[in-house]
């Protein structure tokens, strides 16, 4: 009797290795979608749930390998969680762009309502224009436009300013897109907070380094002393110079708001070279910590207001 030959199984390594590649894509996360239009069966998902491969984090969404994930890889969970079309909205895209702090909620734009009642998840239905969506470092995100206005929507103004600060500094803002989407959603939820916090940024094309670096330009104003200049550059020998904070050129003036790692010691050192490297050019250096401008903000007044009188004095100007 003809004895019949057992037919050939795939090999599990070549079964996981388009599993592996495309969790990894998406920082450790997939769908039981994603998983059978590879050719998986609902019974081998099944199956490398019970074994371990798969760890269910929401109905449909699996972790690989382990339920271990970044934060980011919770994320993209989130939007694999409530459809193909989903995107971090809000807070959620916010902390994916590394301009606030992750909820532990995630917010997901979605135009069903698929995801409504998933724990851990908040998903808004929200009818998006094709403007408005946005990929950051892999992660489906709306623009920092839209994002900005949910956060308005639902957050207090001084995050949105928070919100608006970091993205000029992390070179995301883009005035034009504001401005449009501004026009654009005229009468929405969260617009009239939006519009008023991008009118505070003011001085087109200026880009503050820090969120202290504006508040002490704004408090220096509103005390009516002299506006500076906001991280000017002032050079020095052969092609060589110093970035400003907040620098008075007509008096030879310049005010630096430290951070915390200006506290260290290497730094401390740059900080004393940069600034006797200043002085014998005659510039008058005045350093004050970060604390100062959040928390004494009469004292940074103060301080700064007695500095510009002595350098009005030496400059032989009237006080």
């Amino acid at each position: 009797m003809q004895r019949l030959c057992p037919r050939p199984r795939t090999p599990l390594r070549s079964r996981t290795e388009p599993l592996a590649v495309l969790a990894r894509e998406q920082r450790g996360a997939i769908s039981r979608a994603q998983l059978l239009a590879l050719g998986w069966s609902e019974r081998s998902v099944d199956r490398g749930i019970a074994r371990g491969l798969l760890a269910v984090l929401w109905p449909g969404v699996y972790a690989f390998g382990h339920p271990v994930l970044t934060r980011d890889g919770w994320l993209m969970a989130a939007t694999l969680a409530c459809g193909p079309e989903a995107l971090l909205t809000g807070r959620a895209s916010a902390a994916a762009r590394g301009l606030l702090g992750a909820w532990s909620t995630i917010d997901v734009a979605t135009a069903s309502r698929r995801g409504c009642e998933l724990t851990g998840i908040r998903a808004h239905r929200l009818a998006l224009r094709d403007v408005e969506r946005d990929v950051h470092r892999g992660l489906p995100v709306t623009t920092l436009a839209r994002t900005a206005l949910d956060v308005a929507a639902r957050e207090s103004p001084d995050r949105v300013g928070e919100l608006l600060d970091r993205a000029l500094l992390e070179g995301q803002y883009d005035h034009a897109e504001m401005a449009e989407l501004i026009d654009a959603r005229r009468g929405c939820r969260g617009v009239a907070r939006l519009r008023l916090e991008v009118a505070k940024l003011g001085d087109a094309g200026v880009v503050f380094r820090s969120r202290p670096e504006r508040l002490a330009r704004d408090l220096l104003l509103a005390a009516e002393l002299p506006a500076p200049r906001v991280n000017a550059w002032f050079p020095t020998r052969a092609g060589h110079g110093h970035e400003l904070d907040l620098w008075w050129p007509g008096l030879l003036f310049d005010l630096e708001i430290d951070g915390p790692h200006h506290a260290m010691p290497r730094q401390r050192r740059l900080d004393a070279l940069r600034d006797a490297d200043l002085r014998s050019f005659g510039v008058t250096v005045l350093r004050v910590p970060h604390t100062l401008v959040t928390r004494s903000p009469e004292l940074l007044v103060t301080t700064t207001s007695a500095a510009l009188r002595e350098c009005r004095i030496a400059a032989g100007l009237r006080r």
